[in-house]
C-alpha cells in the first residue's frame, strides 16, 4: 500500500515577550505637594531611588518644603524617613520599607500617615517610570 506522507509542523517562532529593560541608577521623582486636612498644612515630598540590579536598593527622602505642624513632621520622621527603628516589626512598616519589600511604588497607605502615603507613592513611581519599571 502507498505509504502517505504528511506534512510535519513547523516550528513557529513563540511571540517576543516585551521586556522593559530597568536601568540601574539613581533617580528622582517628581515633587508631590501633601495636603493634611486636619492640620491645614501643605508640605512637598519627593522621594529619590536607587536601582541596582533592576531592583530598589534604597530611597532617599527630601522635603523640598518641611512641614510645620508637630503631627505632619512626626509622620515624616516616623513613617517614612526613619526606617532602622520599625523595619524589624512587620506590624509598624516604613513606607520605604514597603517600597523595597515590594519593588514598586505599589504600597498600601501606612496608617495614620495616608497623605504622604500618596504623595510618596507618586512620587517615586515617576522615578520608577524613569528607571524604566
Amino acid at each position: 500500500s502507498p505509504s502517505t506522507s504528511s506534512p510535519s509542523p513547523s516550528s513557529s517562532p513563540s511571540p517576543s515577550v516585551t521586556q522593559k529593560l530597568v536601568v540601574d541608577g539613581t533617580y528622582t521623582g517628581s515633587v508631590q505637594q501633601v495636603y493634611i486636612p486636619d492640620a491645614n498644612e501643605t508640605y512637598s515630598v519627593q522621594v529619590t531611588p536607587t536601582i541596582v540590579g533592576g531592583k530598589i536598593q534604597s530611597i532617599a527622602f527630601t522635603t523640598p518644603t518641611a512641614p510645620t505642624d508637630a503631627t505632619s513632621r512626626s509622620i515624616l520622621k516616623f513613617n517614612v524617613a526613619t526606617m532602622a527603628s520599625l523595619n524589624n516589626d512587620p506590624a509598624n512598616p516604613t513606607m520605604i520599607y514597603e517600597a523595597i519589600a515590594a519593588n514598586s511604588a505599589n504600597i498600601a497607605a501606612i496608617s495614620g500617615a495616608t497623605y504622604t502615603s500618596r504623595g510618596f507613592a507618586a512620587s517615586l513611581q515617576t522615578a520608577l517610570t524613569a528607571a524604566g519599571y
